[in-house]
């Protein structure tokens, strides 16, 4: 299963990176995902951050396919 990965804001730089490939052998949730990221990058665990696939915020349920785009979203501030 490949996934895209794009990074936002302040979480851009915690990965240093924009974006990124994954590739996953079974069927991952968002809650797994999010999990995962965090184990990869621990400064995640320090912000809130809201999780989109394919351009809409879902809920850690979800199930994530084959070729899905996740978007990491950081708090913000607005006006």
């Amino acid at each position: 299963m490949n996934i895209t990965i794009k990074y936002f804001g302040m979480i851009s730089e915690m990965a240093s990176s924009a974006d990124e490939m994954e590739n996953f052998e079974d069927p991952i949730s968002i809650r797994e995902m999010r999990e995962y990221l965090q184990q990869k990058y621990p400064d995640l665990l320090n912000i809130t951050f809201t999780i989109a696939l394919n351009h809409s915020i879902v809920g850690d349920e979800v199930m994530i396919n084959n070729d899905s785009e996740i978007a990491l979203l950081p708090p913000f501030a607005g006006g």
